[in-house]
C-alpha cells in the first residue's frame, strides 16, 4: 500500500485506511473532473480555478479520453476498452493475490464519495 511507509511488512487494510484518513482528500483517477472540484472547495488558495482548466483541456480534445481508432484482429474490435475473454479470466484467476489492494480502493472509493456527499456533490 502507498499508505504505509515503504517495506512495512506490517501494513494492512485498516492501517492503510487509517492512514488515508488524515488526508483532507484522497481522489480517485476515474473520477478525476470531480476530484478537482472537489480539492477546489477543501483547499480553494491551492486548487481555485482548476476546475475550469480541466473542463476546458477535456472539451478542446476531438478525441475521447478512451477513445482510438486502432482494430485488434484477434478479438474483432477496436481497442477502446476491449478486453479479450482470455484476458478477462486470466484477471479472475489471478485477482485473488490482489484482495487486500482490491479491498483498499473500494474502501477508499467509499471514503471519497463520503466526502463528496459531504461537501454538497
Amino acid at each position: 500500500f502507498y499508505f504505509c511507509e515503504p517495506g512495512d511488512s506490517n501494513c494492512t487494510v485498516d492501517l492503510a485506511l487509517s492512514n488515508v484518513e488524515k488526508y483532507a482528500l484522497v481522489g480517485i483517477t476515474e473520477e478525476m473532473s470531480l476530484t478537482v472540484e472537489l480539492l477546489e472547495k477543501v483547499t480553494p488558495w491551492v486548487f481555485g480555478g482548476q476546475a475550469e482548466q480541466v473542463a476546458a483541456r477535456k472539451n478542446a480534445s476531438k478525441v475521447s479520453e478512451r477513445g482510438t481508432n486502432i482494430f485488434n484482429p484477434v478479438t474483432n474490435t477496436s481497442l477502446n476498452g476491449a478486453t479479450s475473454t482470455r484476458t478477462r479470466q486470466q484477471i479472475k484467476e489471478r485477482a485473488v493475490n490482489y484482495k487486500d489492494e482490491i479491498e483498499f480502493y473500494n474502501r477508499v472509493k467509499k471514503l471519497f464519495w463520503r466526502k463528496a456527499a459531504q461537501l454538497s456533490y
